[in-house]
């Protein structure tokens, strides 16, 4: 008997929701001066209060708006939210059926392995292996098919933001969108007179329902 049969595990990643983020940086590149100490000395240690802070050459129209809303406001991103997650069940419920069939033929083969001649048994070992061994070929061809079924929907994603900020900055004469999510770098803080969270989604969501 081939003792090395053994149960299959499913092991399937969970849904990767989809993540986008926007991030220009905005950079000014007039220096500060350093003012210099009385008398010619120079201080060890530099207080800011002699620092010269850079002044706008120019005023910039900049807006951030809030990821984690807008990822749970955005119909679409919540429409293929919900398609991955049925992708992923139904993954597994063809790996769970399958794995099922071969963990019954398994119990059978021992229950009854006594019984039957060296050849069918080792016939029996040999079905039992190669079904071991489709079952793992297709959980990683499934794998790989929910991966690129991901790609493309984080593409067509990204097409459908990028596309809409390149619209709102030309109709609003925004300089910068910025994206902002608490506890990850970025902007650390926003005024609400900025925040254009709220007419991003509606926008978004206009603009999904058209089609």
């Amino acid at each position: 008997m081939n003792n090395n049969l053994v149960k299959i595990s499913l092991i399937l990643n969970g849904l990767l929701v989809v993540a986008v983020a926007v991030l220009f940086y905005f950079h000014f590149k007039q220096p500060s001066s350093v003012a210099a100490t009385s008398e010619g000395k120079t201080e060890d240690t530099v207080s800011i209060a002699n620092i010269e802070m850079p002044k706008v050459p120019n005023a910039r129209k900049i807006v951030f708006f809030n990821y984690d809303s807008l990822t749970t406001k955005y119909e679409f991103f919540k429409k293929i939210q919900r398609d991955m997650e049925a992708r992923a069940r139904g993954i597994e419920n063809e790996l769970m059926k399958k794995e099922q069939k071969l963990q019954e033929d398994y119990e059978f083969y021992q229950k009854n392995a006594g019984a039957m001649t060296e050849q069918h048994r080792e016939a029996k070992e040999r079905e039992l292996t190669t079904a071991q061994q489709e079952l793992m070929a297709l959980k990683e061809n499934r794998s790989e098919q929910f991966a690129i079924q991901q790609q493309e929907l984080n593409k067509q994603l990204m097409d459908k933001l990028y596309g809409y900020f390149n619209k709102l900055s030309k109709e609003n004469n925004f300089d910068y969108i910025l994206t902002y999510q608490k506890g990850l770098p970025g902007v650390v803080f926003g005024a609400d007179s900025l925040d254009i969270t709220k007419e991003l989604v509606e926008g978004l969501n206009r603009e999904y329902k058209k089609k």
